[in-house]
């Protein structure tokens, strides 16, 4: 009987692997507005947009700047619906999907051969729904400040952020009943990454006394989401204006370490433009 023979990665050859993959490149090219998962009308409608449609014009000339540049599995940048254009846009692109927590893998990474830092806006989500909904400021540290009330140190602002994330991503509707399915949702998934019952009872009552008007269990999520894709396609626009690259990653930009106050700035005033003048907060990560 023939065997297949085994295989063990080296860490010299991990490296060479690492290499060819951050190396690898896709092409430019369309379609730069997908939908995921919507009825058959949504994507009739996303796929055959007028050549004209403003969002979709914005896209192109944001990957046809893009094109002559250099990054790490460098890709076309699309605005990714979930199920229709409510709720869901989001920017996404390859590079997002290199590693950057256990191992730091994307901030080491190279735009047009510059070292790069990551501009995050922070506490994303919480701070559009008080902002766009209640037209509040949520202050200049939100998750400590829950942590403070919860009794946490502030190590554990983690296990905040994935309760306040989790929470205002359940659910899709306002109804009684709804919300408290929502929270079962919520309670679960928090309970999947080892967040105990106790845990999220004292992280929901610290939420709610901090910030009393703060929308939980209502699926509001998908329009942070939304709103979130929106933003970051204006600061990309707003870069292409002065010849900068900015990578889009989730709730923050990449951009070369030269350009950092730059970002700072733009991502404030475009931030502050969308929601009706609230403020935000920024910070800047470095390899």
């Amino acid at each position: 009987m023939r065997h297949t023979p085994a295989y063990i990665l080296t860490s010299a050859l991990k490296s060479h692997l690492w290499q060819f993959y951050l190396d690898a490149e896709q092409p430019i090219e369309g379609p730069f507005i997908t939908i995921n998962k919507g009825t058959d009308a949504a994507k009739e409608a996303i796929y055959n947009l007028p050549a004209d449609h403003p969002e979709l014009k914005q896209m192109e000339l944001i990957n046809d700047f893009l094109k002559s540049h250099k990054w790490a599995c460098k890709g076309p940048v699309r605005l990714a619906y979930n199920k229709d254009v409510v709720g869901g846009g989001r920017l996404v692109t390859p590079y997002q999907s290199l590693p950057d927590r256990r191992i730091r893998l994307r901030i080491r990474t190279l735009i047009d051969e510059q070292p790069i830092c990551e501009v995050d806006y922070n506490a994303n989500h919480l701070r559009l729904n008080l902002a766009l909904l209640h037209n509040q400021h949520a202050g200049d540290t939100p998750y400590e400040d829950i942590c403070d009330i919860a009794g946490f140190e502030h190590s554990r602002r983690a296990k905040i952020k994935d309760y306040v994330t989790r929470a205002l991503g359940s659910g899709n509707n306002t109804l009684l009943q709804g919300a408290l399915d929502s929270r079962e949702k919520a309670l679960r998934a928090c309970n999947s990454t080892g967040m105990t019952t106790k845990e999220f009872e004292t992280i929901e009552h610290a939420t709610l006394k901090r910030f009393p008007k703060l929308d939980l269990y209502k699926g509001w999520g998908l329009h942070a989401q939304n709103l979130e894709g929106q933003i970051l396609k204006d600061v990309m626009l707003e870069g292409i204006k002065k010849d900068i690259v900015c990578l889009p990653v989730h709730d923050a930009i990449a951009v070369q370490q030269q350009h950092q106050h730059w970002a700072k700035d733009v991502m404030l005033e475009t931030w502050q433009a969308h929601v009706g003048g609230v403020r935000t907060k920024v910070k800047v990560d470095f390899p």
